[in-house]
Order: C-alpha cells, then sequence, then structure tokens
C-alpha cells in the first residue's frame, strides 16, 4: 500500500500498467497465478483493468461508481457546510475551478430562503473536485440516456439511464455495502451541521463571518450552531448511535450481553452448509438460549436459520468460517434483489448481526483464529466461495444483472 498508494496520478489518470506491475512484483516475489496475497493484486489491478475501464457496465460498475458520487458528495458538504439541497442543484458550469481557496467559487438560487448563496471553501475542495471530474467525464463518455444536463451529482439510475442524485441515493448504497457495516451512519444533514460547529470554532466567535459562511441569518446561526459546543454535540451524536445501534441488535434477544455459539472442539457435531451441527440425535431445533420469539425459528434445510439455534456449533478453522462468511454474502445478494426493507430488518440483518457475534466469540477465544479469517475474507473478495454456495450466489448475482438491465 506504501508503493501503490493510488492507482491514478496527481491528474487523476490511471497510471500506467508497468508501473503497477512493478510495484507488485516487487513487494510479492513468487509467482502464483490468482492464488495468494500476490494473485489478488495481480487480478485486482492488471487482469482485471482493461474490463473495469473498457469492459460492459456491470451491476459491480454501477455500484462503484454511485458509491464514489456519493462518498464525494458528503466530502463536498464537510468541506463547504454547504445546504444539501443548493449542493444538490449545483452544475458544472456554476463553478470557478481558479476561485477555490480563495473567494466565493460558485453561486446557486435557494428557493426555500428565496435568494442566492454563494459557496467557499479551502484548497482541499479543488484537488478532491478534480478527481471527481475525472470521473463524471468517464459516466458521461458511456452514452448514457437520461436529461442530467451538465447537473455536478449524477448517479446511474435504472434501465442505466443518468439521473440527479438525491438526498435518499445513499440509503440503499450505505446499507449494502460491506465498507460501512458497523460503523454508524452520519446523514448529510449532520454533517453540515457539525462543519457549521468547527467554523464558529474556528472562528473564535465571530458569528457574523459563520452566518455568511453558512449562508444562514445570525439569529438562525446563533440559534441552530451554538447552543451546545463541538465536543457535546459529538458526545451526544456518538451515545445516539450506540443506542440505536444496540436496539437494533437486541430486538430479537432477552440478554444484553453477546450470545455464544458452540465450538465443534467440544462436541461431536456434522458439518452443514452453515458451519456445523450437534444435533446428531435428530432432536427438535430450538433456539439458543438468550433470544427471544423475535429471533428466527431454526428449522433444518433453513441455513441462515440454524444461526439461532441451540445445536448450532463451529469449527474454528478455514472450511467452516468459509462457509459462513459465503451464507453472508448470498444473504446480502439475495436481499438487494428482494428490496423489501421490513424482510431486511426482520430476516437479513438479525442474521448478518449474528454472523459477526459468532465470529467475534470465536475470535475471543483464541485470536490466532484471525488468520483464519483475514485468509477467508481474502477469498471471499476475490469471489471464491464456499462450494455450497457458490451456485447460489451465481445465480443470485445473475438475476441482479438481469434485474438491472430490465429496470
Amino acid at each position: 500500500m506504501k508503493d501503490l498508494s493510488n492507482c491514478f496520478d496527481v491528474n487523476g489518470a490511471p497510471l500506467p500498467k508497468k508501473d503497477i506491475g512493478y510495484a507488485v512484483s516487487k513487494n510479492f516475489k513468487s509467482k502464483s497465478g490468482f492464488h495468494g496475497k500476490r494473485g489478488f493484486y495481480d487480478k485486482t489491478l492488471i487482469f482485471n483493468r482493461c474490463e473495469w475501464r473498457s469492459g460492459s457496465l456491470t451491476f459491480q460498475k454501477i455500484y462503484a461508481y454511485n458509491l464514489s458520487v456519493f462518498c464525494f458528495f458528503q466530502i463536498y458538504l464537510g468541506l463547504t457546510a454547504a445546504n444539501v439541497q443548493t449542493t444538490l442543484d449545483l452544475k458544472i458550469s456554476d463553478i470557478d475551478l481558479s476561485a477555490i481557496g480563495s473567494s466565493s467559487f460558485a453561486k446557486k438560487h435557494k428557493f426555500r430562503a428565496g435568494r442566492s448563496v454563494e459557496f467557499t471553501a479551502s484548497s482541499k475542495l479543488k484537488k478532491e473536485l478534480l478527481r471527481y471530474l475525472k470521473l463524471r467525464e468517464w459516466v458521461e463518455g458511456l452514452g448514457l440516456s437520461g436529461d442530467v444536463g451538465d447537473y455536478l451529482f449524477v448517479k446511474i439510475g435504472e434501465n442505466q439511464t443518468l439521473k440527479r442524485l438525491e438526498r435518499s441515493s445513499g440509503n440503499w448504497l450505505i446499507r449494502g455495502s460491506p465498507l460501512f457495516k458497523g460503523i454508524p451512519i452520519i446523514s448529510s444533514r449532520d454533517i453540515r451541521q457539525l462543519s457549521g460547529e468547527y467554523f464558529i470554532r474556528k472562528s473564535q466567535g465571530k458569528i457574523s463571518l459563520v452566518a455568511k459562511k453558512l449562508n444562514n441569518s445570525i439569529a438562525t446561526t446563533t440559534k441552530s450552531y451554538t447552543s451546545i459546543d463541538l465536543e457535546s454535540q459529538a458526545i451526544e451524536m456518538n451515545d445516539f448511535h450506540e443506542a440505536v445501534s444496540s436496539k437494533v441488535r437486541k430486538f430479537d434477544r432477552a440478554t444484553v450481553e453477546p450470545i455464544s455459539v458452540n465450538l465443534a472442539s467440544d462436541c461431536k457435531t456434522e458439518r452443514i452448509a452453515a458451519g456445523s451441527c450437534s444435533n446428531l440425535d435428530g432432536g427438535t431445533p430450538l433456539r439458543r438460549e438468550g433470544f427471544n420469539t423475535e429471533a428466527p425459528e431454526p428449522s433444518c434445510g433453513t441455513f441462515e436459520s440454524c444461526l439461532f439455534c441451540e445445536y448450532f456449533a463451529i469449527h474454528p478453522d478455514f472450511q467452516d468460517i468459509h462457509k459462513i462468511l459465503s451464507l453472508r454474502e448470498a444473504l446480502r445478494i439475495a436481499s438487494l434483489i428482494r428490496n423489501d426493507p421490513e424482510h431486511y430488518e426482520a430476516v437479513v440483518k438479525p442474521a448478518l448481526l449474528r454472523i459477526e457475534e459468532i465470529l467475534a466469540f470465536v475470535l475471543d477465544k483464541n485470536e490466532c483464529y484471525g488468520e483464519v479469517l483475514s485468509k477467508v475474507e481474502e477469498e471471499i473478495e476475490m469471489g471464491k466461495y464456499n462450494l455450497h454456495w457458490n451456485r447460489q450466489i451465481q445465480a443470485l448475482l445473475s438475476r441482479y444483472n438481469e434485474l438491472l438491465i430490465e429496470h
């Protein structure tokens, strides 16, 4: 990562293929095809390079593009403390790149206030904006339909058409991404609020200057941004997110403590698709102690429900951990296809959280198992799933691609 911290040069152009190949070969001497650590980088950064740059528009590319747009949108809000809707209304032609860092670089009408507002930011924004414009240029070059003009924030929507980014666009992107797993989500409004508090602190109490920066009246700025200090607000937000996370995690259980899982080394088991099972006598599946009736009821053959069973067990080895992480991937993709928020909250999310709880329990027993987990995670990232789940995952991916084309 130190030798190859970015696959693009300072102007946002992709590095020559030979430069990337040199960095990989310097760090991984042995040649191992697509296997092992070097294989992952060879496949991702070199062999898949042409496919990502000029191949067909797959759902992975669409997701990566849309997530990148949303991330830059959040960065933009953080550096400007601008109003959310006014930012979404910005066009490329509104922006004067040469003015970023020195004066107002854009002006836009704020309909709610009935007046024009100006945008200012530090020079840090210019670097990020230039990189984003490269991405914007790429999507324009795809020749997709959609009447988006030169609006700055554009996503790829249904039927592979270009659409303007919306306030809610980030919700499903974040929910479906392992990048944000376990991280409390900060809304666009929260980012503006925190940025405002930061500017107030840096201004040493000069509210009139901050009001101009935020395009608010002095009265609104005083009321909305200076009632509490930055530390208090951060603590309050963290407490809120912790409470929400705790409630989400524990609606299906009767205890606030983590619920353990049987280790296969402590009992006789047989291997199943989700891990292992200690119910060798064929008894009736039962919820593990600690889960209430809101938790999925265990049913042999419905493998995600096995995670909540009293008889479920796991070998802390590659095979069982590979199974459970492959199951996690299948659940995520199936949820995207179903696109049912209620089903996700009631069935999928508890299963995903239970998987994380099981893995945490295994690691807590022996930190050495972390090496096995890291190896499995690497296999999953390369699309190498457990044999039982591979066919189902490929079928789900195929169906998801079909839905993207249909819509």
